[in-house]
């Protein structure tokens, strides 16, 4: 019998942080993996069917679509033109535990990366 899957969506609105963001659409294993992931936190989990596919817009899709003002109130000015310059993703903007980087982490990772 088929399982039925679990995908964390995000509030798609200006006061969304990067943290959740970046972690909506993903599958989670079981219940206790998901959201809430932090107080306030505004994720719900979306129970699919075995080949259901969920019918919305991801975070990424609605934040390619605002305006850069939008787009800096939520990634802070910074972020916001290595984001729009396309140097950085939104699951770039996190590490593998999903919490925030700052731009010295960000930096120190690009410094990193093979040439």
């Amino acid at each position: 019998m088929a399982r039925t899957r679990l995908m964390v969506t995000a509030t798609l609105d200006s006061d969304t942080c990067v943290e959740c963001g970046a972690k909506d659409g993903i599958f989670v294993e079981t219940e206790d993996d998901g959201p809430p992931f932090h107080n306030g936190c505004r994720c719900a989990l979306l129970f699919l069917l075995p080949g259901e596919k969920p019918y919305r817009q991801t975070f990424r899709q609605w934040l390619k679509a605002q305006d850069a003002a939008t787009q800096d109130k939520l990634l802070g000015k910074a972020k916001g033109k290595l984001y729009r310059a396309g140097k950085v993703s939104v699951s770039g903007f996190v590490d593998v535990r999903g919490n925030e980087l700052t731009l010295d982490q960000l930096k120190r990772r690009e410094r990193r990366k093979p040439k």
